[in-house]
């Protein structure tokens, strides 16, 4: 497809500068604790937020292609917009015909993320890399069309947030919110997967608002972003096995490519 013709060209129009990086972190917030920690352990890393482009635009994938070919990261986490494809909204859409109309378009809108979210899969496990695929537990997004294809050949983390360190800034109370890692690492899946929370009682619901850093913040856009103990863990295990090679890496085609493309 055209993204897919738009990577490749710019690969092969970039030359690759220095040392490969370890981690590039792809639709995070401008100050991500998972880049800031990889680069506390002593590695490169590079983080394409919301302000560094918008990706349904041509110009900013080119530059977040020409990062990925300069700097080649030995992993790629990728957290694409959850909003429209959340089970809340879900709800609110069977709600009438045109709430259900107005979800429809703008996951329409969002596809783009998931057929990009295929190409860089594609491409980190071409070169031997790894390739993860965050999202809340219940987004519509992990069922659709093309994303049958990663499923295959990653397993899926289940855990619950509260138990990394995701709590309420005012209250201090936990927040459980399950999310879903799709992981071509091993280690990775070996650390995340089954961290469920086993107390439902004295947990904080996400919805309303709270306070943080004395801003008002709703519930939902705080919990986005990542616990400081959650991006230790992952930062941790990027580093101490940087290079497990990919699950299903025997699966014919996959194996095939990978000897004819070496990193």
């Amino acid at each position: 497809g055209i993204l897919e013709h738009e990577l490749s060209q710019t690969i092969a129009t970039t030359r690759p500068l220095g040392k490969p990086f370890m981690l590039g972190e792809i639709f995070c917030d401008a100050e991500s604790t998972l880049t800031h920690q990889v680069r506390q352990l002593g590695h490169q890393a590079f983080r394409f937020s919301l302000g560094d482009g918008d990706l349904s635009r041509v110009e900013s994938r080119q530059k977040l292609f020409q990062w990925i070919a300069q700097h080649r990261p030995q992993h790629l986490w990728y957290s694409p917009t959850c909003g429209p494809w959340s089970s809340w909204n879900n709800l609110n859409a069977s709600r009438s015909l045109e709430n259900q109309l107005k979800y429809q378009q703008l996951r329409s809108n969002l596809m783009y993320q998931v057929a990009m979210g295929i190409v860089l899969y594609r491409h980190q496990v071409m070169h031997g890399r790894h390739f993860h695929f965050e999202q809340p537990s219940r987004s519509l997004m992990l069922h659709v069309h093309g994303m049958s294809e990663i499923h295959q050949h990653s397993q899926a983390c289940q855990f619950d947030m509260c138990t990394l360190g995701l709590s309420d800034p005012v209250s201090k109370l936990p927040m459980r919110k399950p999310m879903t890692v799709l992981t071509t690492h091993p280690g990775l899946y070996a650390q995340l997967h089954g961290r469920k929370c086993t107390s439902h009682d004295n947990h904080q619901r996400i919805e309303g608002k709270t306070r943080f850093e004395k801003h008002p913040i709703l519930r939902t856009e705080f919990s986005e972003s990542y616990p400081r103990k959650f991006s230790r863990l992952i930062a941790k295990v990027m580093s101490q096995s940087p290079f497990q090679r990919p699950f299903n890496w025997t699966v014919g085609a996959w194996c095939h490519v990978a000897e004819t493309h070496p990193t």
